[in-house]
């Protein structure tokens, strides 16, 4: 799994909409700012140490089709329209205001009631192309605390970190220097290279060195 978008930390919602005195224009939807705002807030109270990670709120049409990016969302606030920045992935940040929060305008939407999925996205911070082991094992004891947090009573059935996922590129390697002789795992599906959960390897804590640039690191749970 190169990315997990988990239930058991915020569940993700498809924009319902909601009574309102203006109707929206149409093939859009209108959602409440707090209804946004609440899961931002929620990711800025977690309290299990999260440097190694980043969270991320993406914008997911249901429509497969649909590039993420061509969502547009507009905070309608009394005092003028506030644009909200959506990346090629989806991804966007809320901007959180008390003012906004007191007020809790609605937010525009370019999709249909009921076609786009809020999801929050875990995942590791990139660590260059030259990292010892104990770096991504870090990143992934982190996933797990956070789950465990975020899950409760649940937390047994909840995913783990199997493995610290590189993104790099079809022909990508990463070679751990092992005692015994270096070790050269390949990039696999979506040019990705998967260095495993090993408790030998967190033991020797190998340097590792990837052969391409970095796009991006994943937390893997299968």
């Amino acid at each position: 799994m190169t990315r997990l978008f988990s239930p058991l930390f915020l569940a993700a919602f498809l924009l319902a909409g909601t009574a309102h005195a203006q109707e929206p224009a149409p093939g859009h939807n209108q959602i409440p700012y707090k209804d946004l705002s609440a899961i931002a807030k929620r990711i800025g109270e977690v309290k299990t140490p999260i440097d190694r990670l980043l969270i991320q709120t993406r914008a997911k049409p249901k429509d497969e089709k649909r590039a993420p990016d061509s969502v547009a969302m507009v905070i309608k606030a009394k005092a003028g329209d506030i644009k909200v920045p959506i990346a090629a992935d989806g991804a966007f940040s809320l901007p959180i205001d008390p003012a906004l929060e007191a007020e809790n305008p609605m937010i525009d939407v370019n999709v249909p009631k009921g076609q786009l999925g809020i999801e929050v996205n875990i995942r590791a911070k990139p660590l260059g192309q030259a990292f010892r082991y104990a770096d991504a094992a870090a990143a992934m004891d982190q996933f797990d605390a956070l789950i465990e947090e975020q899950a409760g009573m649940m937390a047994l059935m909840a995913p783990s970190a199997k493995a610290f996922g590189v993104k790099c590129g079809a022909d990508c390697k990463a070679t751990l220097a092992l005692a015994a002789g270096d070790k050269v795992i390949a990039a696999g599906e979506g040019g990705i290279v998967p260095i495993p959960r090993d408790k030998k390897l967190a033991k020797e804590n190998p340097a590792i060195t990837v052969s391409h640039p970095v796009e991006a690191a994943l937390i893997r749970t299968k």
